[in-house]
């Protein structure tokens, strides 16, 4: 199966559903980040957390969340990022995490931002969209 790249909102704040993290590039700078990736670092390796500078990432957390994970290095970046629990969403497909994903775990910068555990995803990003359309944000 090929990984797959796609816009899913394009307005204030485009949202992209990204199969895997690896697909993220400095095109997705600023915008919301969807992923099917698990939450945990590569090899325990901090530059592998996001290639783009997010507003907002969502990872899986393919049966828990184990420190240090890419929630914690997206945090010291002061990006939001949260992970949903893979008995929501299927790991591997953003669109799945986007439209069926359930909160397990969110940094603190996502917790600041409206985030908490058993939230739907796509209620936080409606959320953090409308913030932003607000604001004027684009």
């Amino acid at each position: 199966m090929q990984e797959s790249r796609q816009l899913i909102l394009d307005g204030p704040l485009r949202v992209w559903a990204l199969d895997s993290v690896s697909l993220a590039t400095r095109e997705h700078d600023a915008t919301i980040v969807v992923t099917g990736s698990h939450a945990q670092l590569l090899g325990g390796h901090p530059e592998s957390a996001l290639n783009a500078a997010a507003r907002l990432a969502v990872f899986n957390d393919a049966g828990g969340v184990v420190a240090p994970s890419r929630l914690d290095v997206l945090d010291e970046r002061e990006t939001a990022a949260v992970a949903v629990a893979a008995a929501s969403a299927r790991i591997g497909e953003a669109s799945s995490t986007y439209h069926e994903g359930v909160i397990s775990a969110a940094n603190s910068t996502a917790m600041a931002d409206g985030a908490s555990v058993g939230m739907r995803v796509v209620d936080y990003i409606a959320q953090v969209v409308g913030r932003a359309a607000e604001a004027g944000v684009s």
